[in-house]
């Protein structure tokens, strides 16, 4: 990673609540547009659904984005004068989760199409101990759906 990143995208590109609305976007698309972690998390943070800056809790000051192979993302935000660090995780709905986030990408798409778990968990090679996994995300995604209703 070349230079220090200390934003995922140029906050001049990311997408506006009618922009998002409007985007049409295939599952070749998709694919292709998070083969790569660090294009995979720009991704989220242009579409709102990973933050695109984070502070150091101890000097305020913007962190930097690390690698981090330990991570299941490849990345987190890093203050290196006072050691903090924090999940690029860290304030989504994908916090709390041990799924690798292309894999959670790609099955909210497929969901968001209505497809059958079975068929979700065909598409992406997840065994059948996932079943509940898949039926936990689909659950999840339906109340967060519903509560953007009411």
């Amino acid at each position: 990673m070349a230079g220090c990143i200390l934003q995922l995208v140029d906050p001049a590109i990311i997408l506006t609540d009618p922009e998002l609305r409007a985007e049409k976007i295939n599952f070749t698309d998709l694919n292709l547009a998070i083969v790569d972690n660090l294009d995979m998390l720009q991704w989220a943070a242009r579409r709102k659904l990973l933050r695109n800056t984070v502070l150091c809790a101890t000097c305020n000051q913007p962190v930097s984005l690390n690698r981090y192979a330990q991570g299941v993302d490849g990345y987190r935000w890093r203050c290196n004068a006072h050691k903090f660090t924090m999940s690029v995780r860290n304030a989504s709905f994908f916090e709390s989760s041990h799924l690798p986030l292309r894999k959670i990408l790609k099955l909210m798409y497929l969901w968001c199409h209505d497809l059958p778990q079975n068929y979700i968990m065909f598409e992406l090679v997840m065994g059948p101990d996932s079943r509940h996994t898949v039926v936990d995300w689909s659950n999840f995604m339906r109340d967060i759906c519903q509560e953007d209703l009411l």
